[in-house]
């Protein structure tokens, strides 16, 4: 069932820094507690907190068609709206190391669905289609302050952060990091075995720390949100994020978080998330 939301959770953590953040492009990772010893808590107390909302309604609509394959995917008939044609479209896409903004245009036509129609008569799918080159990540419809053309990204070492794990990077003069908290219980399988998750990024400028919720999962079924891209999306000199908001194996939840450049401190804005099931 499609879901969109626009539910922000925010935590702002103000604080002095006496270090300013250090010149240049920089990405580090590390893991302060080695997995394979972290217990953090009692894995039976679940928060039952979950964010993003998938039943949420979103300024921006997201529609994922991996290009590498084929220029076409299949959607359950819940996951599209026909008349989403009828609106102007980009896609994200990467030709070698340079990610661009694109103008692009999708048909979406009824299609047949090897899960729920009986046969190749009934057709209660969307096929949805793409004109896009090169190889598109993310289709997104049109948005304020987004426009084609080149645009700056940073390249991390891992896309999936686990519990404990903290990525640090720097983007146009300022420190960010990526980190994950949750209880872990080794003594299940990889995926099962982490409870009460969040993940959530951080940035630091001379005078202040901001620290904002991206997601938040009470447990997960064989597998665990990850980063698609960070770059700067809607060009106003802060990372933009891309995250695959995902806890169940058999589903895909592009969601997009903007920058507010406005804003006296770094808040990401969640304007769109686009979930499907494979079956």
């Amino acid at each position: 069932m499609r879901g969109i939301f626009s539910l922000i959770v925010i935590l702002i953590i103000s604080s002095s820094c006496q270090d300013s953040p250090k010149a240049g492009n920089s990405v580090s990772f590390e893991n302060s507690t080695p997995s394979s010893k972290l217990m953090t808590g009692d894995s039976t107390l679940l928060d039952n907190y979950s964010f993003p909302d998938k039943e949420k309604q979103f300024p921006m609509q997201l529609l994922y068609i991996d290009n590498d394959k084929e220029s076409c995917v299949l959607y359950h008939y819940d996951e599209v709206s026909e008349d989403w044609i009828n609106r102007s479209w980009y896609a994200l896409v990467k030709n070698g190391p340079q990610y661009f903004i694109q103008n692009a245009a999708i048909t979406i036509r009824p299609g047949y669905d090897p899960v729920l129609d009986d046969d190749t008569t009934q057709k209660t799918g969307w096929e949805v289609c793409t004109n896009a080159t090169d190889t598109p990540l993310i289709h997104f419809t049109e948005y304020a302050k987004i426009k084609a053309g080149p645009i700056g990204s940073i390249k991390l070492p891992i896309d999936i952060i686990r519990t404990g794990d903290t990525i640090s990077f720097e983007f146009a003069s300022v420190m960010y990091k990526l980190f994950a908290t949750g209880i872990v219980d080794n003594n299940s399988s990889e995926y099962s075995s982490t409870t009460n998750y969040r993940l959530f990024i951080e940035s630091t400028t001379p005078s202040k720390k901001t620290t904002q919720l991206l997601f938040a999962a009470p447990n997960f079924d064989d597998a665990f949100p990850s980063i698609m891209f960070i770059g700067d999306i809607n060009r106003d000199g802060l990372p933009d994020i891309l995250l695959n908001a995902v806890r169940h194996y058999n589903e895909f939840a592009p969601s997009l978080f903007l920058s507010n450049s406005n804003s006296s401190d770094p808040i990401w804005e969640l304007v769109g998330l686009h979930w499907s099931s494979g079956c």
